[in-house]
């Protein structure tokens, strides 16, 4: 396994237990569309250097009712590191920095929420980067309390932070092996960095379309119907004989079944929707199919075989946030 991975699966003692549906039902990921990773580092001891990443997973399991319960697990890929300057750039991906190609990812995982008196969430946590791990302590405001649309069944709550960060920690050297012209004793790189993180975190809603409508047109609406009419193994009946029949005739892509199986589980019925999913994710074998199914059974109440689709996921994509922080918080004993 990937270290990353390792340490995802390890089992902080301050996170507590919590029921499959529960997990599930506080469980917010980040729309990177609306969201943000940015860093400053002086040079010259005045001049501002500001970047961001561009590429990035994070779930957060939010409880706003006990929100020490709440835990955040966030993967960011280290190449995607931008300063509007491509010539920076890559120098900041070399081995004098970053070293991507030796430590693809960043990560940071929380070990324990504290509320604080002023509503602040005093988040500790392991961030690893650069091949070292540090414990580090990052205050969340909640920007937006969790709000749900009753219309769609989404949900939506809005975090800030910020940390400030020193090289040294991590043995980023900032030398000029990989750049000459870079003269290390001239620019006054500071070992400070300052991280800044915005996050719009949602939890998807299905109750409205969401499947692509066509052309051609989405199976979707087909099996949605024969659920409502004849339960959903009549529906699973009529999606694979219009599949045998002619796999053109309808958009018969993962995101079809998918769909449906999360609406089942907005209108509480997930172990039907467990069945949706089940067949999804046979047919469609990946990291989001196996999230999907997960989260049903964990609806479900099947924390087991939630666990053992996380845990698949997880391994399909190393990467994906949602699977690593359902997989840690799931094996809690």
């Amino acid at each position: 396994m990937r270290p990353y991975l390792l340490l995802a699966l390890a089992i902080p003692g301050c996170l507590s237990a919590q029921g499959a549906a529960a997990l599930a039902a506080h469980r917010y990921d980040a729309d990177l569309q609306h969201s943000s990773i940015e860093f400053t580092a002086r040079i010259l001891r005045i001049v501002k250097v500001r970047g961001r990443f561009h590429d990035w997973s994070a779930t957060v399991i939010y409880d706003p009712i006990h929100p020490e319960r709440s835990s955040v697990t966030a993967v960011i890929a280290a190449k995607t590191i931008d300063t509007d300057m491509g010539f920076r750039d890559n120098h900041l991906r070399s081995p004098d920095f970053l070293g991507v190609d030796s430590f693809p990812s960043i990560t940071y995982q929380s070990d324990s929420v504290i509320p604080q008196p002023d509503g602040v969430l005093k988040t500790i946590g392991r961030l690893t980067m650069h091949g070292i791990t540090r414990r580090v302590v990052i205050p969340f405001t909640v920007v937006l309390a969790p709000e749900l649309d009753t219309g769609s069944g989404s949900a939506r709550a809005a975090f800030e932070g910020s940390i400030q960060l020193s090289r040294a920690d991590f043995n980023i050297a900032g030398t000029n092996k990989f750049n000459p012209s870079y003269n290390p004793a001239t620019n006054l790189l500071a070992d400070s960095v300052e991280v800044s993180l915005e996050m719009l975190t949602i939890r998807e809603g299905y109750l409205r379309g969401g499947y692509s409508p066509g052309p051609p047109p989405p199976i979707a609406d087909r099996v949605w119907s024969a659920i409502g009419t004849q339960g959903v193994d009549s529906g699973l009946a009529l999606y694979r004989g219009l599949l045998r029949r002619d796999s053109t005739a309808f958009n018969f892509g993962a995101r079809q079944l998918d769909v449906l199986g999360h609406r089942l589980i907005q209108l509480n019925r997930p172990k039907e929707a467990v069945k949706l999913l089940m067949a999804n994710a046979e047919r469609f074998p990946q990291a989001g199919e196996f999230e999907s199914l997960g989260e049903a059974y964990a609806f479900a109440g099947d924390a087991r075989r939630a666990l053992e689709c996380y845990q698949r996921a997880a391994a399909l994509d190393p990467t994906d946030a949602a699977a690593l922080e359902m997989v840690r918080r799931l094996a809690i004993p």
